[in-house]
C-alpha cells in the first residue's frame, strides 16, 4: 500500500480500487505506516518523534 501510494504515485482512491478495499482503509493504513516510519527513523534526525496518545 505504501509503495503504491508513495513510490508509484497512486492516489488513495487508486490504491483502494487496485486492492479492492475502501479509500478509508487505505488512509488508516497509511497513517499507521507513516507513524511507524517516523518512530523508526527518529534516531536519524535531531528532533524526537511526535507520539499521539491513543
Amino acid at each position: 500500500m505504501f509503495v503504491l501510494a508513495h513510490l508509484h504515485g497512486l492516489s488513495y482512491k487508486e490504491v483502494a480500487t487496485t486492492l479492492g478495499i475502501t479509500r478509508r482503509t487505505v488512509a488508516n493504513h497509511m497513517s499507521l505506516a507513516l507513524k511507524e516510519l517516523r518512530i523508526d527513523l527518529a534516531g536519524f534526525i535531531d528532533q524526537p518523534p511526535r507520539v499521539r496518545a491513543g
